[in-house]
């Protein structure tokens, strides 16, 4: 027995001495092999310490940049900030140097013709494995290797071909739109740039690739930003080999299980698509991405067959990779152009000049030579990804060198695009012309010296893609908007899955003129008829209006028959257009999208407005002069206070105690000679309003330049203001004097108590109190006129109801006067 339990203390001591012995081989003897080999090769860099390497180093000058008390100024010089050791070791060490992470070495080469041989080579410097990134893009694309990245590659370059490019392009405009649809509230106002832009290249890889939209995918980019987080946060801890299977931490913790969400939220997309085919709602998987994996995981073929890890592995890839990538070159496009507003005016022209007013397309938008370049100089001043990273399995040779087997391969796509001995001095400077000539003329035909999307045979599979949208984004953009840089905006470019703003990109959005007299209005008019609402179409500037005037002018050109017909006479336009159109239709007075609604149901929700989504529309010009900002115009709590004070004056008691007369003496405690004056410039006023009803003026102008009837109109204006305070004058004398003991009990008596009144709440100022008195000396008079009138008319050609309403009356009211209880 005592025997036994030798052995077994002898077998244990000799495995733990192995797993020593190798521990120390893989954290020191290795290590020490590795720096002294490559030392001998005139590779130096800073020296590896036990277990840790230089990760400690890292972190501190990575942290110092972050904690700094100041900053960063507003420069492009962002090397320095975003890859701190690798700039400090360059300039130490020289282009080509040794760090580690941890034990494992990593060769830095920011040599373009070395960069050139190892990119050129994907066999014997493959992609390495993807330590950090696993959970986050899975064996994807980007991550896996050998026959399985052969096969992979081989369905991404079919999704994202030509042909299939071309066929994206309305799914990527709508998307476009759909953003430009919410910046039409933040004109004249801030924006994050960076935050729109990530909803934007989101909604179009669920569109483009997904056949979903962003909503409907927008839990998993959620979750996938989650693990992007924790991805960025870990990138340099350290893990003692096998102790984080064991112990795990609680961003592994969150990390599993984001991972198992994301897989089981791309499983739903998967059996959805799948479930469309079954049931005959589609006829196949779709030739978008998803279609292409799914036809793909189907297939019966093993050479073509992917499992179902795959789908999803390739699913999370692109949902990152088209997402983020476009989102970090738009972005930074838009924060240049903020800054640079010389080559923001220059895209501009030339996207006016080749697109016009045309969508963009594949040709179109191949031809804009300066947004390519402006992208260009984007991209190498804010590559996407800072690093790529391959890795050596077995001793190779480069260039002169000898690289040791298990070495990771670092190329620092930051320090060759600001490398001043390929860009000039001026390399930190943003000057899109370098690449006036193209790309080879820019970097004198050294291939490896601009390289934002890789190199070799690994290059990004939907770099076209990228370039694509981001061409179609800004083209849109620049039509419709000028742009300029926040005060707020701070200065932070930091690298996580690519290099993103930390703070967001705030920019000041200014609505461009063209905006206002073209896209808004094309805007509004698809988004209606894709909903089935149509309509005249928008005229430029003047939208429907001279339809309407012809319309009008026609129809009044001859004397109308005496028929109760009267639609078609009064709004002939209105008339046509809902034989034509249908109940509910579209129409423009001039830039002013008016959505006609004749049907019942929705009249009723309209004016009864429980969200208070319909407000009463912003009056004309003309028709604020006529009424003021009184009640029938006003909104907010303007309106409930003039309301309440309405209110009160027409209560049922008030009206027990008709035309001008009868507002003059139940509203303002006067006559009609008294005021004829006021109710004389009033109808003036009403003239000039139907006489501009149409005419169609451009933003701005008319303040500018006034036409004779706004000048008469403003004349007209000030002499009823001048009149009703003469009103005021003489109630306020009266009181003052003695002659009567109030203001009085009708409205211009509650108007006044209100104006006096020392409560601010209940307070209205003497404007207020002009605007009311205008708004009731016209609404009462013409209101009751038009009734009265009509009655008359329609009694006078209908005998027998005026026999009727005859007999009634007398019945009721015998000789008496009329009275509350009689009426």
């Amino acid at each position: 027995m005592g025997g036994v339990v030798i052995y077994l203390s002898s077998g244990l001591c000799l495995l733990f001495l192995l797993f020593v012995i190798k521990l120390l081989n893989k954290i020191w003897w290795t290590p020490i092999r590795i720096q002294s080999q490559m030392r001998s090769q005139g590779i130096k860099g800073p020296s590896y310490k036990f277990f840790h390497g230089n990760n400690k180093e890292i972190i501190n000058m990575k942290n110092e940049m972050i904690m700094s008390s100041s900053p960063m100024e507003l420069s492009h010089q962002i090397f320095p900030i975003t890859e701190p050791h690798i700039y400090s070791w360059i300039k130490l060490y020289g282009t080509n140097f040794l760090m580690w992470h941890g034990s494992q070495a990593e060769l830095v080469v920011a040599e373009p013709k070395l960069i050139k041989e190892i990119m050129n080579n994907n066999r014997s410097f493959p992609k390495r494995e993807p330590r950090e990134y696993l959970k986050l893009l899975g064996n994807g694309l980007v991550t896996t290797r050998g026959e399985k990245w052969l096969k992979k590659r081989k369905l991404a370059v079919n999704a994202f071909h030509a042909e299939n490019l071309k066929n994206m392009i309305p799914d990527m405009i709508a998307s476009v739109d759909m953003m430009l649809e919410r910046w039409r509230d933040y004109e004249g106002k801030e924006i994050d740039a960076y935050r729109e832009i990530k909803v934007l290249t989101s909604e179009t890889i669920s569109r483009t690739a997904f056949g979903s939209c962003y909503l409907e995918g927008e839990n998993i980019f959620n979750m996938l930003t989650k693990m992007a987080y924790i991805v960025a946060k870990k990138k340099y801890k350290l893990e003692i080999p096998g102790i984080g299977k064991l112990l795990k931490t609680n961003d592994d913790i969150e990390s599993d299980k984001l991972e198992r969400d994301i897989r089981d939220s791309i499983i739903k997309v998967v059996k959805k698509r799948e479930s469309n085919v079954l049931t005959g709602e589609a006829e196949s998987y779709g030739n978008d991405l998803l279609g292409i994996l799914m036809r793909a995981y189907h297939s019966a073929d093993e050479t073509q067959k992917i499992s179902l890890d795959d789908l999803i592995d390739e699913c999370k890839t692109f949902y990152v990779a088209g997402t983020d990538t476009t989102a970090s070159l738009l972005s930074w496009t838009i924060f240049l152009l903020a800054i640079h507003s010389d080559w923001q005016d220059k895209a501009r022209k030339e996207v006016l000049e080749l697109l016009g007013q045309q969508n963009p397309s594949a040709d179109n938008i191949s031809r804009l030579n300066i947004v390519g370049m402006i992208i260009n100089e984007t991209l190498r001043l804010y590559p996407p990804f800072v690093v790529f990273v391959r890795e050596v399995k077995k001793e190779v040779k480069l260039g002169d060198l000898i690289v040791p087997a298990n070495v990771d391969v670092t190329i620092p796509v930051i320090a060759v695009h600001h490398d001043p001995q390929i860009w000039g001095e001026d390399f930190h400077l943003y000057k899109p012309e370098r690449f006036a000539q193209g790309v080879p003329k820019a970097t004198s035909n050294n291939m490896a010296a601009f390289l934002p999307f890789g190199l070799g045979p690994r290059t990004c599979v939907g770099f076209n893609f990228t370039i694509i949208e981001a061409k179609i984004a800004l083209s849109m953009i620049l039509r419709r908007y000028k742009f300029t840089l926040s005060p707020n905006y701070v200065h932070s470019p930091v690298p996580r899955i690519t290099l993103c703003p930390q703070h967001g990109i705030q920019v000041m959005l200014r609505a461009l003129f063209i905006n206002k007299l073209w896209w808004n209005p094309i805007w509004t008019q698809s988004q209606m008829r894709s909903q089935g609402i149509k309509g005249p179409s928008y005229k430029f500037i003047h939208g429907n209006t001279k339809e309407i005037i012809n319309m009008t002018n026609e129809i009044m050109s001859s004397p109308m028959e005496l028929t109760h017909q009267i639609f078609p006479r009064v709004y002939p336009h209105v008339y046509s257009w809902i034989k034509l159109y249908g109940t509910n239709f579209l129409m423009w007075n001039g830039l002013q999208p008016q959505l006609v609604v004749a049907e019942p149901d929705l009249i009723k929700e309209i004016l009864n407005d429980k969200d208070r989504a319909y407000p009463k529309r912003e009056p004309t010009n003309f028709i604020k002069k006529f009424l003021g900002d009184g009640l029938v115009t006003t909104q907010g709590e303007k309106w409930f206070k003039q309301r309440k004070l309405a209110n009160h004056a027409f209560h049922v008691e008030t009206l027990k105690v008709l035309t001008s007369e009868i507002i003059s003496r139940t509203a303002f405690g006067s006559s009609y000679l008294e005021e004829e004056n006021i109710f004389n410039m009033l109808t003036k006023l009403a003239f000039f309003i139907s006489k501009n009803e149409y005419k169609v003026r451009i933003p701005l102008i008319g303040k500018l330049v006034k036409t004779r009837d706004n000048t008469k109109s403003d004349k007209v204006e000030q002499d009823i203001q001048d009149s009703v305070i003469k009103i005021v004058e003489n109630r306020e004398k009266n009181v003052i004097t003695g002659e009567v003991d109030s203001y009085g009990d009708d409205l211009l008596g509650a108007l006044m108590m209100a104006y006096h009144d020392v409560d601010v709440n209940q307070k209205i100022s003497l404007d207020d109190l002009i605007d009311e008195c205008k708004t009731f000396y016209v609404a009462a008079q013409e209101t009751m006129a038009s009734v009265l009138s009509w009655t008359v008319l329609l009694l006078t050609t209908h005998n027998n109801w005026q026999d009727k309403a005859r007999k009634e009356v007398q019945e009721l009211f015998g000789q008496q006067s009329p009275n509350a209880g009689n009426i």
